[in-house]
């Protein structure tokens, strides 16, 4: 062995140095201090800790923040899908179902009811859309428990008040065809929660088409419509209403009695009288 390499394994104190194996140190020290290495290896750790402790605070609040969101969209579907279930049991409660046409008119309720009571109406008619609200909590009871049936006589008579004129006699043929499918009554009632302002062009056919889609009437409906089977119904129907010689819209009767208009407690005395 050359001078060199025992040189190499002598230690300071003389002694040669012992094999190379594990140890339990983490290194020389020197005056009992860890190295500056070592400080700073130390130190970056902490921050490390210290920054993914933040981090997954941090994750947390997202998290959790987002669960909310999750329960607040899904409760608020809930709440949607629960007020939409309850207007249409709401609505289905309401609707005496597929009526009868005949002779230009609708009709809803029992053939055998042992009332009837007839409307004159014409879909552009404000007045109309008023009475019709304030009566149909009644006449819907009387239709449901049989005791009176509903005859609807769509006419034309303010033809002229839209522009372009003829906006009545489209609602009254869309809704004619309405007539005699489920959905129909409703249907009605569409049309005149929907109604237009007088003088403005009214709802447009397309219009007229989502309304019937909503209440599901299908395609026999939309044949029926769009091929013109009632078109000439309400002119007919306008011109049977002049020679009668009633007034104006609306025209209500119970059994051939034609009411002065005075109200929803006008039509419930008739009804009851007439039973």
């Amino acid at each position: 062995m050359s001078n060199s390499q025992k040189k190499r394994n002598v230690n300071a104190g003389g002694s040669t140095s012992k094999s190379p194996g594990r140890s339990n140190s983490t290194g020389p020290k020197v005056s009992g201090k860890k190295p500056a290495n070592a400080k700073s290896r130390d130190k970056a750790i902490a921050d490390a800790r210290k920054a993914t402790s933040g981090g997954n605070s941090q994750m947390t609040i997202w998290i959790v923040a987002g669960v909310l969101v999750v329960a607040l969209i899904v409760a608020g579907i809930i709440a949607v899908t629960s007020s939409n279930d309850e207007k249409e049991k709401a609505r289905a409660a309401v609707d005496p179902g597929a009526g009868t046409v005949s002779e230009g008119a609708i009709t809803w309720g029992e053939e055998s009811a042992p009332v009837t009571v007839e409307y004159y109406v014409d879909l552009l008619c404000p007045a109309c859309r008023v009475y019709e609200t304030r009566a149909a909590e009644t006449i819907e009871k009387y239709i449901n428990d049989g005791t009176a049936k509903l005859v609807v006589h769509p006419v034309a008579i303010l033809n002229q008040q839209s522009q372009p004129a003829g906006y009545s006699t489209r609602a009254a043929a869309a809704l004619l065809c309405a007539g005699d499918k489920e959905g129909g009554y409703l249907y009605m009632k569409q049309l005149y929660e929907n109604q237009p302002p007088e003088g403005g062009p009214g709802l447009s056919d397309q219009e007229l088409i989502s309304l019937a889609e909503d209440e599901g009437l299908g395609e026999d409906w939309k044949q029926c419509f769009e091929g013109g089977e009632h078109a000439d119904t309400p002119t007919a129907n306008t011109k049977a209403f002049e020679e009668k010689g009633y007034a104006g819209t609306p025209t209500v009767l119970v059994d051939g009695k034609e009411l002065s208009l005075g109200g929803v407690e006008e039509l419930k005395q008739e009804i009851e009288a007439a039973k």
